[in-house]
């Protein structure tokens, strides 16, 4: 089989499989919302705190503007669910990193 014939996973199966099982991903498969669109499609979406986390561990380019993006759009964030996250977290630097794109919006 060839490369053009293979099938990648989509964004959208990876979002769907269930987590691996740590606290974190567990939890924050708990705290997704779900969507409903149009009679036909409902999804669930992370809580936006979560996407935050989650572009803060990956530390993408990207990442770092898409985050002060929806720090300006949604400034009412569950702070302590983050700080307990960017604790836990703490070898990874999260907490600083997440310094970053506040400093744009303040």
């Amino acid at each position: 089989m060839d490369s053009a014939s293979r099938s990648e996973p989509s964004a959208c199966s990876t979002l769907v499989r269930p987590p691996s099982g740590t606290d974190y991903e567990t939890g924050a498969v708990k705290r997704a919302h779900r969507v409903d669109y149009d009679d036909r499609l409902s999804f669930r979406t992370l809580a936006v705190e979560d996407v935050v986390i989650l572009k803060l561990i990956a530390d993408r380019p990207q990442d770092e503007s898409d985050d002060v993006s929806i720090i300006v759009a949604r400034r009412d964030f569950d702070e302590a669910y983050m700080t307990r996250w960017f604790d836990e977290f703490d070898h990874l630097d999260i907490g600083v990193r997440y310094q970053r794109p506040l400093a744009y919006v303040k």
